[in-house]
């Protein structure tokens, strides 16, 4: 399971390095190939390539001329891209979606139960101002067991 919050910094190629319990995790259960994309070009979802592919078979069986679908997928193909952590465990974000998510300086890595996002931290500490569940939302958590 994906969990919990780190800070990272991107070095002069646009690169971030995977804290070391992650990258662990990650390589045991799923090896070190990625699909990196974005719905919103501000968030950026960091997939293991089997979560991923798992998600493309979902689509595979969905209607192709289905409007959600159709704008998923241009969207993930627009900002997605393949790729693997190195040997010290550094991959690419590559720039157009690092000049479209603000990643220039530090950023947030959160778990996700089995993907990851990456923020601009600055960005991602702006929208949480004042985004407490509502009462409402509380109720249905607390309807689903949670």
């Amino acid at each position: 399971m994906l969990r919990g919050n780190y800070f990272i910094t991107f070095d002069e190629k646009g690169r971030f390095k995977l804290p070391s319990e992650l990258r662990a995790y990650i390589e045991g259960k799923w090896g070190n190939e990625f699909y990196v994309t974005s719905l919103d070009g501000l968030e950026i979802k960091i997939y293991p390539l089997p979560v991923w592919e798992e998600i493309e078979r979902k689509l595979e069986k969905s209607p192709s001329m289905n409007r959600a679908i159709i704008k998923f997928t241009d969207l993930t193909s627009y900002y997605g891209r393949s790729t693997a952590f190195d040997g010290q465990g550094r991959t690419l974000i590559h720039p157009i979606l690092r000049q479209s998510a603000g990643l220039d300086g530090e950023a947030v890595l959160l778990g996700k139960h089995n993907h990851l996002t990456l923020w601009n931290r600055q960005r991602f500490e702006e929208q949480r101002v004042g985004a407490h569940l509502t009462a409402e939302e509380r109720q249905m958590l607390s309807d689903m067991g949670f």
